[in-house]
């Protein structure tokens, strides 16, 4: 596994996807594996941004770009719809008040590898729900 993250955001009003912001080369100074450690605070992102008097996209965004992307050797802000591969892509959407997030893992059948058995990433591949509902996927993973 790489440990590359992309995280589309929407529009609130159309719900067009704007940008894509793609980190990799990840490394922390904590116990967590990178993908847990950049899942876990945009996780918090939200958390704490669902609890202001009136949540707004662009500003959620803005935190979670600022955030994750110092915690990234590399990050790139992207047009929505740039072919950047990634581990997992998380759609962030707001729809009646609330954040909702949307999960996909990168898609290698098209290359016939060998079976290799199961990917812990296969826990959030098609997740639909809120952010605490993600951090209860995020915490049943073994990322060791």
């Amino acid at each position: 596994m790489s440990d590359r993250l992309n995280i589309i955001f929407h529009e609130e009003a159309a719900g067009k996807a704007y940008c894509l912001l793609a980190l990799r080369n990840l490394e922390f100074d904590t116990e967590q594996a990178p993908l847990q450690r950049l899942l876990t605070a945009m996780i918090e992102r939200i958390d704490e941004h669902s609890q202001g008097a009136e949540p707004c996209m662009s500003a959620l965004a803005a935190d979670i770009v600022t955030t994750l992307a110092s915690e990234s050797q590399d990050a790139d802000l992207l047009p929505a719809d740039a072919p950047w591969l990634a581990d997992i892509t998380v759609h962030i959407r707001r729809v009646d008040g609330e954040f909702l997030l949307s999960c996909s893992k990168m898609d290698l059948s098209h290359l016939q590898l060998p079976n290799t058995g199961p990917d812990r990433l296969d826990a959030i591949d098609g997740f639909e729900g809120n952010a605490d509902q993600l951090q209860d996927v995020v915490e049943q993973i073994d990322w060791s």
